[in-house]
């Protein structure tokens, strides 16, 4: 399994954040096609004290290729254009290789 993951550190303004997160952000990840599951994890804290991220978001994805394919496809562009538009100034990705 691949992983598309996406860390969130603390927007300035809280309200708005969520407000695009659950408006504009989910219906739009929602519509990438060749997702297997979708997790959304909120920072509540770290050994060292706050956690440096607000939200981590985890698009599951059989395998690498099937990723690919879902972030270059209209969906995914799309949702990418629309992560930027209200975060990207926060907005951290990476790819993973996970094991389980």
């Amino acid at each position: 399994m691949v992983k598309f993951l996406i860390f969130f550190k603390p927007p300035a303004n809280f309200e708005q954040f969520e407000t695009d997160f659950a408006s504009r952000y989910v219906p739009a990840i929602n519509a990438i096609p060749n997702v297997t599951r979708v997790t959304v994890s909120r920072g509540i804290g770290a050994p060292a004290g706050q956690s440096p991220y607000h939200l981590i978001h985890e698009l599951c994805f059989e395998t690498k290729d099937d990723m690919i394919a879902a972030l270059n496809s209209p969906e995914g562009r799309a949702a990418g254009a629309i992560v930027m538009s209200f975060a990207k100034d926060i907005v951290t990705m990476m790819f993973a290789e996970a094991w389980e």
